[in-house]
């Protein structure tokens, strides 16, 4: 081999470690949302949507749009450049492809999640909807962003306050002019605890409750970056999951 061989094999080297070390480095979260893209349904309301991007576009994190199964489900790909090497504990650099996360969001409004789980008749439509929503990424995980229940239950807590006063007043023969919203008085909060409860230990769905579309559109990014790091977690990192600890907890 020649001198001018041996440079070049010595600087290919050195590249090729460069970019070993590059890929072997500890991440941030910042630093791994640019991998990440995010592919967004239009049946996401354009307030929502808008949000959603005000807060990823400054981590670099990708938008698209997608048509999935059901509505309202985000899904992530990431744009893989190293593949995890077991036996050297380290990522190796490999041509970049594209590969879906195992994580998905999926964003619901409280009143569609209380239809689901206390006004159905057959107590099953909670259920069905979960399962599609498992269909429309294959093996995926589900993190669910439930939009507005604390205030949900909180009027129907002051409603059905209202009407009990309204009946007390009738009995003294008091006038009483309350106005009724039957829905709320019908929202049975035992039903909606144990749906709660059944979506996490049961159906292995991680539960955000949020309080307005601002709130849903900043956890959808914070899941988003946790998301994206997951791989830089802690070894070995194929088989990291989103942590609890990561952002708060949910």
């Amino acid at each position: 081999m020649n001198e001018v061989d041996t440079k070049e094999s010595k600087e290919a080297e050195k590249t090729d470690a460069k970019r070993i070390e590059a890929l072997n480095r500890l991440k941030s979260r910042k630093e791994a949302c640019p991998e990440l893209i995010a592919y967004l349904p239009p049946t996401i309301p354009d307030t929502l949507h808008n949000h959603i991007l005000n807060f990823m576009e400054p981590l670099g994190i990708d938008t698209r749009e997608w048509t999935s199964c059901l509505h309202d489900i985000i899904k992530f790909v990431r744009k893989v450049k190293g593949e995890w090497d077991e036996g050297a504990g380290m990522f190796r650099p490999c041509d970049e492809y594209r590969r879906d996360e195992e994580w998905i969001v999926h964003w619901m409004k409280a009143d569609k999640f209380v239809d689901l789980a206390v006004f159905d008749e057959t107590g099953m439509a909670l259920r069905f909807h979960l399962e599609r929503v498992r269909e429309c990424v294959s093996g995926a995980k589900v993190l669910l962003v439930l939009e507005g229940l604390g205030s949900l239950l909180s009027r129907a807590k002051n409603a059905r306050g209202r009407a009990h006063d309204a009946a007390v007043r009738t009995q003294l023969g008091e006038s009483s002019r309350t106005k009724r919203d039957e829905r709320l008085l019908e929202i049975d909060m035992e039903k909606v605890e144990e749906a709660l409860i059944e979506m996490q230990l049961v159906h292995e769905i991680r539960v955000i409750q949020t309080s307005s579309t601002a709130d849903s559109a900043e956890w959808i990014s914070i899941l988003a970056a946790d998301i994206a790091s997951i791989p830089y977690k802690f070894p070995p990192f194929p088989s990291c999951e989103l942590t609890e600890d990561a952002h708060g907890g949910f």
